[in-house]
């Protein structure tokens, strides 16, 4: 009897791990099987920073500057993919520590986060920018 593994979501992206395959509001992308090993890595914990040295594992032990520009090409080729695809899910480099895939805000959530609740009337705004 096979077990599968769940699934993973983040925004309208989801992750199947038994099937090795990655969907856009359920239709598949096409992904090699490195791109879906790094995007594994990534929903693995969504919201959270995965090292550079952790997706270095994943090249299969490649080191040093091979494996920093291969790393850049696929990240690269992982984010075009979804983002042609219509993805909301956002791959965002953390400088210095590594990648994060997360779900965009909502304005109202943004604002909270960035200037507390918002009162009566008061309009939603981005204060980083």
């Amino acid at each position: 009897m096979k077990v599968f593994l769940e699934s993973r979501t983040v925004a309208n992206v989801t992750l199947y791990p038994d099937l090795a395959s990655l969907t856009v509001d359920g239709r598949p992308i096409s992904v090699s099987s490195t791109e879906f090993a790094l995007a594994r890595a990534l929903f693995d914990e969504p919201g959270t920073v995965v090292s550079r040295e952790r997706f270095y594992t994943v090249l299969r032990g490649k080191g040093g500057r091979e494996a920093a520009n291969l790393l850049n090409v696929f990240i690269h080729s992982v984010r075009r993919k979804l983002r042609n695809a219509g993805a909301r899910a956002k791959l965002a480099t953390v400088r210095g520590r590594g990648y994060v895939v997360t779900a965009p805000q909502s304005m109202e959530q943004a604002a909270y986060r960035h200037a507390g609740p918002i009162r009566n009337g008061q309009k939603a705004h981005n204060r980083g920018q």
